[in-house]
């Protein structure tokens, strides 16, 4: 997580902005939820936390990550065949999360 996911959201913070939310820090109004459809819109889709953030950057709201990291645990796999699925998963998400490709992914 600290040698690419953490490294990823500051490259991106840098060159477009906040224009993102990370799952376990999403704090936000139901009139922003509402704006884009709400949680409904987003089941299925994958990266549903990043599209939070997207939707409502695209309302013209301004969208802020905490100054402070938040300790999450993840659930550990022996399996590599696992842990390989979940990260190209995640390889995935990320290069159809760049703007303008939102609709190729969701």
């Amino acid at each position: 997580m600290m040698s690419d996911f953490y490294a990823g959201i500051l490259v991106d913070w840098q060159l477009e902005g906040v224009k993102f939310a990370l799952g376990p820090t999403i704090a936000t109004t139901r009139t922003r939820l509402n704006g884009f459809g709400g949680y409904p819109e987003l089941e299925n889709r994958p990266a549903d936390d990043l599209l939070v953030g997207r939707l409502i950057a695209e309302q013209g709201y301004e969208v802020v990550l905490l100054r402070y990291a938040i300790e999450t645990c993840f659930a550990t796999t022996d399996r590599s065949r696992d842990l390989l699925h979940k990260r190209l998963r995640w390889i995935v998400v990320m290069r159809h999360m760049r703007r303008g490709d939102i609709s190729v992914c969701c």
